[in-house]
Formats: C-alpha cells, sequence, structure tokens
C-alpha cells in the first residue's frame, strides 16, 4: 500500500518516472472475491478428485449453492 500511496501522491524525480513510464498494476492482497473463488475452486477438488476442474464461470453458482440453508 506504501506503494500505492506514493505513486499516487509523491511528486519526486523517482515516482514521476515510474509514472511516466510504466503501467502499474496493483492487485490487493485482500481481495475477497478472487480469494472465495480460489477456496471454492481447492474444495471441490478436494471433493472430486482425479475430475477435470469445473469452468470458472460455474465457481460462483457453487458459491451460491453453499451458501443457500
Amino acid at each position: 500500500m506504501e506503494l500505492a500511496y506514493r505513486l499516487a501522491v509523491d511528486e519526486g524525480p523517482y515516482i514521476r518516472n515510474i509514472r511516466e513510464h510504466l503501467i502499474t498494476l496493483i492487485t490487493p492482497i485482500v481481495e475477497v472475491d478472487g480469494r472465495d473463488r480460489q477456496v471454492d475452486l481447492f474444495r471441490w477438488h478436494v471433493a472430486h478428485p482425479g475430475e477435470t476442474w469445473p469452468s470458472p464461470h460455474l465457481l460462483g453458482s457453487l458459491r451460491r449453492a453453499r451458501q443457500q440453508p
């Protein structure tokens, strides 16, 4: 997060050079949706060893089904 802050507000020559010459992608660690997707995929794989993993677009429906009472 320090780097994100510096890139946003710092006007020093080093940071300005980064902003002017690079495309910076920042993926935060606390990305709940991505973590849930990975957990769903892991749990599915553990429950279905040796089977082909489901398509990524099905993972949301797997999560919703798990949350239903």
